[in-house]
């Protein structure tokens, strides 16, 4: 049974990336693909953070501060991964267009 779920969420989510990231996908259902995405990385941090305030209330601060610090470090490096392939993304159109230019070799 796990063996099922794993192979189903990991088809969900290499489909969403592909048809977020694919320009042979239309632009709106680009769009809706991305904010599916953010959506779920929105309630696994959520999650731990609910969590990591429960632990704390209930008394055990080590253990609370750790997932919140856990939730906030995958938040921190979801934003780190969308930077990188933006600035990817702008490198490669600085290329593309500077290619272009006559007397200029990259």
């Amino acid at each position: 049974m796990d063996i099922l779920i794993e192979f189903i969420l990991e088809m969900l989510f290499e489909g969403l990336f592909a048809g977020a990231s694919s320009k042979r996908v239309p632009g709106p259902l680009r769009v809706i693909f991305i904010i599916i995405l953010l959506l779920i990385y929105a309630a696994f941090i959520g999650i731990f953070v609910l969590m990591g305030v429960s632990l704390i209330d209930e008394g055990n601060k080590g253990g609370g501060v750790a997932m919140i610090v856990f939730g906030l470090a995958v938040a921190a490096l979801l934003l780190w991964m969308v930077f990188r392939e933006r600035r990817k993304k702008l490198e490669k159109m600085q290329r593309e267009q500077n290619s272009d230019l006559p007397g200029r070799y990259y």
